[in-house]
């Protein structure tokens, strides 16, 4: 499989760079992508203001808000602790590596395929209890759910992970069970199908290896085969390196 990486972009504010993946004929409904991470501290600095911005809860009515006011606040808190020991350090550990390839993939989902990034789901559903479900979630010009799983490693290329976690999920309906959150948090056109069972799936994973676009066609083939189940509308692949 001959995979095609369009010209990258790079965003200073952000600290990355990013670029769309063009796949092959023979891929239905999967979409990829690549975002690199170019200064550690930058992009450290920019997911600690976007985690202490609480601006989208403007928009939730008041029981609601009253409801989600504590749980971000103190998840906030522990997440800028994380962020800032990086930055600190200049070091990257298992926790900020998930939270890496979490919210920089849902930056470049944004950035690529004009998707709408919402709070990333820990600030609303923490994860107290072990794996609670999905990771982040989008909104695309479809007026589709998107839900996202992020792997992080240190020394692999867990997109076989990503892929087989968010497939689980959807089969356990970790995606519905999230429903009675994101009512409050989309559009009524994506309630409105994720009501039909029409939504997608995001499968991030963090990128080890010198030879991405090898690593790129062995995901999509797994993706390719998860898309031919018909269990999700599409899938986007994000590696983040």
């Amino acid at each position: 499989m001959t995979l095609t990486f369009q010209t990258q972009t790079v965003d200073a504010t952000w600290g990355c760079a990013y670029q769309q993946v063009v796949d092959t004929p023979g891929l239905q409904n999967v979409k990829l992508c690549f975002v690199e991470v170019t200064n550690l501290a930058t992009f450290a600095a920019v997911i600690t203001r976007g985690v202490l911005d609480k601006s989208w809860m403007t928009s939730l009515d008041p029981i609601d808000y009253m409801s989600y006011d504590m749980t971000v606040t103190e998840t906030a808190n522990k997440l800028v602790g994380i962020f800032q020991a990086t930055s600190t350090t200049g070091t990257l550990g298992a926790d900020f590596g998930e939270l890496m390839v979490t919210m920089i993939s849902a930056y470049a989902l944004e950035k690529i395929f004009s998707h709408l990034r919402l709070p990333i789901a820990e600030l609303w559903k923490p994860k107290l209890s072990g794996n609670e479900g999905f990771d982040f979630h989008t909104t695309c010009p479809a007026d589709l759910v998107n839900f996202g799983e992020a792997k992080y490693s240190s020394n692999t290329n867990p997109y076989t992970l990503a892929i087989s976690q968010a497939e689980d999920f959807i089969d356990h309906e970790k995606h519905f069970r999230d429903g009675v959150h994101l009512k409050s948090l989309v559009s009524s056109n994506c309630v409105k199908n994720l009501t039909g069972k029409q939504f997608g799936m995001v499968a991030a994973f963090s990128i080890q290896g010198k030879n991405p676009d090898l690593i790129f066609a062995n995901a999509a083939k797994s993706a390719a085969a998860l898309a031919a189940k018909n269990k999700v509308n599409s899938i986007y692949l994000v590696g983040v390196k």
